[in-house]
């Protein structure tokens, strides 16, 4: 025969079941902001009914967990009170992607992907401090500033943590302004990839400068890719790392390897391996530069990563002792 339980056990029974029943309707409900994190207006109302989602009565751990997966932009609505305040402003989160734009350069026809989150700031450059309140404890994937003018905004570069950074400017001038070697420095800092249109104003120095640092560890940049830079500010740079190109050889006492790229029977472009990095120097592609620009990228490696054995448009030239 079983026996009946005590009154007080059976009392236990209960409330154990009501703290099962508890957690199955946290659980549940977590559950159900999954499914709304994609439904920003309906997600804030539903975290604003009371009763149906104590989020107050939860840890703080699971808290965080919460606003890992909302938007960026409701994340920051969420921080209600001084304690949610709190846990979002001492959690660690990632963002796939950011832009800044400028409201004149956007239109509402601009596509916006899945995935990023686009920012429009007003013609007096405002929210800069709510940027550097989201920059202050996340990762970004992607971050493309589109602005014209100089602005906090590229001043709070350097606050930044990111993967793949794209600067667009709209203005030839204030990208000259802006755009110089201080203003390198600090971006080369902040991102593992940089993607930039001109180095108009970028010197030979500020490119040894990259070099010496990478080679420290000082930085995490892998990537360097620049549109339009002087070819004048190249060979130089070159000559800072032990290798110069005069009268159309290349003279070095370093282990180098150098190849020069055709399309059909013009010279294209100039590809060097060093043993520490893989750099790309090319003619512009834009007509209404003459020779003195040409595009220039580096990618940090110990292995030569291009070209490679197919691509027979490549050719390996002779290397003389300085």
């Amino acid at each position: 025969k079983r026996q009946r339980g005590t009154v007080g056990s059976r009392r236990l029974a209960w409330v154990n079941r009501e703290k099962i029943w508890k957690k199955k309707n946290v659980i549940r409900d977590f559950a159900r902001i999954v499914r709304l994190k994609e439904k920003n207006e309906e997600l804030i109302e539903f975290l604003d009914m009371e009763g149906l989602f104590p989020i107050l009565d939860l840890p703080d751990e699971l808290i965080s967990n919460i606003f890992s997966i909302l938007p960026m932009k409701d994340r920051l609505r969420a921080r209600v009170n001084r304690r949610l305040n709190a846990i979002e402003a001492r959690s660690k989160y990632v963002e796939k992607s950011l832009e800044i734009v400028e409201a004149a350069t956007n239109s509402d026809d601009d596509p916006v992907f899945k995935g990023v989150t686009r920012i429009v700031v007003s013609e007096d450059k405002t929210y800069s401090e709510c940027i550097r309140k989201i920059a202050r404890n996340t990762y970004f994937e992607s971050l493309t500033i589109d602005l014209s003018g100089p602005s906090e905004f590229h001043s709070m570069i350097k606050e930044f943590n990111i993967g793949y950074l794209l600067l667009m400017f709209n203005d030839e001038e204030m990208e000259d302004e802006i755009v110089v070697d201080s203003f390198f420095v600090e971006a080369i800092k902040t991102c593992k990839h940089l993607d930039m249109f001109s180095m108009d104003n970028i010197t030979a120095e500020a490119l040894h400068e990259l070099f010496k640092k990478k080679m420290s560890g000082e930085i995490k940049l892998g990537k360097l890719e620049c549109e339009m830079a002087k070819l004048e500010t190249c060979i130089s740079f070159l000559r800072l790392i032990g290798i110069t190109f005069r009268a159309g050889k290349f003279y070095s006492n370093r282990d180098i390897e150098v190849y020069e790229k055709w399309d059909e029977e013009k010279l294209d472009g100039v590809f060097i391996f060093d043993g520490a990095a893989n750099m790309y120097f090319g003619h512009c592609q834009d007509e209404m530069f003459d020779d003195d620009f040409g595009c220039f990228s580096v990618s940090f490696s110990n292995r030569r990563e291009w070209p490679n054995n197919n691509q027979g448009e490549y050719e390996k030239i002779e290397v003389y002792p300085e």
